[in-house]
């Protein structure tokens, strides 16, 4: 499994209901602290707090469910003595901060009401005697909970972030295996059916074809139950990295058996290459290769060029196309070996012409 960074760890903090229960803690915490430490305070209005906070920790979860036990919490505190009233009072606002974070705006406003109404009712408690009094305190109450919307649609910001860089990450993910299964299970599979064809045609199942064959079908299904495993278990995919001069020689070996006039004119790749940027270029090629052996004409030369220049690492592969044949195929393969590139800062060029195709992949290094 891949390690979990501290930014990451935090995204997941904000999207699940740590945010609800912080503050719950935060708010009984000063309680409870004031309830020890100072003259003030009483059992029966720390069981009102811890009843509030109880509510406003539940708003993670179930809101409207925490807006009837903060207003039943609030209601309760009728019973207290004024002076006992703590900071818990304020972990009212809670389940209003975590309604605007999901955008239940109508909830929202019923939840505002309706905590308001009992706010009022327990402010009256404090012997108000003039209006001056009354809107000061009211209009610290505006604040409070304009202090609580404010941070909920912070907070449902920073979560609506966090999901979206997840849906990022899901989908970058999906394209990856896309990509993979399309390097290595089609080629095989296709490999597969032409040398079945060819068989079919010819009236003679050869003994180096049967064995192809054999090894095609084994690595595919090797390659799947590896796949399989990996979204099984759900652990990130995490695909191999290949060396390019290897892949290069590799590609050029695979040509040759399938009876193709190959050229391979390679630099060998610089120490200071970024491994990324080597093992991108190693999947052009191989991806590159597929395509010749796919739609190639092996009657004519093929040529494979790794060059350096000016601080750029390019690879061009080129050969004939058969008559009636189009080299681009899908277009998964293009597309594959495009975002490749882009997530080194290199880019493809695709030349192609009614009989030639020529590849060009290039990054810096």
């Amino acid at each position: 499994m891949a390690e979990v960074t501290r930014g990451e760890r935090m995204r997941l903090w904000l999207r699940g209901e740590s945010p609800e229960v912080l503050f719950a803690l935060l708010f009984f915490g000063v309680d409870l602290i004031t309830y020890f430490v100072t003259p003030f305070g009483s059992g029966h209005s720390l069981a009102w707090a811890a009843a509030l906070c109880a509510g406003a920790a539940l708003s993670g979860w179930r809101p409207i469910a925490a807006v009837m036990v903060v207003v039943l919490a609030v209601l309760g505190h009728l019973s207290v003595a004024v002076e006992d009233a703590g900071a818990a009072m304020f972990a009212c606002v809670v389940p209003v901060m975590t309604l605007v974070s999901r955008r239940q705006w109508r909830a929202a406003a019923v939840a505002t009401l309706s905590i308001s109404c009992a706010v009022v009712i327990f402010t009256a408690r404090f012997n108000l005697a003039t209006w001056e009094e009354w809107a000061s305190s009211l209009l610290g109450w505006v604040f409070v909970f304009a202090l609580a919307a404010a941070l909920g649609a912070a907070l449902g910001q920073a979560r609506r972030a966090g999901e979206l860089e997840a849906q990022a990450l899901v989908e970058a993910q999906r394209r990856q295996i896309a990509i993979d299964l399309h390097d290595n299970v089609s080629h095989d599979l296709s490999m597969i059916v032409m040398r079945v064809e060819q068989a079919r045609l010819s009236d003679e199942v050869k003994p180096e074809d049967l064995a192809m064959i054999s090894e095609a079908a084994r690595r595919s299904s090797r390659y799947l139950r590896q796949m399989m495993t990996l979204l099984r278990v759900g652990e990130e995919h995490d695909p191999e990295v290949l060396d390019l001069d290897e892949t290069l020689e590799a590609s050029r070996s695979r040509l040759a058996r399938r009876g193709f006039d190959v050229v391979l004119q390679a630099e060998p790749a610089p120490e200071e290459m970024p491994v990324a940027v080597g093992d991108a270029l190693a999947k052009v090629a191989k991806e590159a290769t597929n395509n010749v052996l796919r739609h190639g004409d092996w009657r004519q030369p093929c040529s494979i060029m790794l060059v350096q220049s000016a601080g750029r690492l390019e690879l061009v592969v080129s050969n004939a196309v058969l008559p009636g044949q189009t080299a681009r195929g899908n277009g998964l393969g293009l597309t594959g070996m495009q975002e490749r590139m882009e997530g080194v800062g290199g880019r493809v060029e695709i030349l192609e012409s009614p009989r030639l195709w020529v590849l060009r992949a290039s990054a810096r290094f």
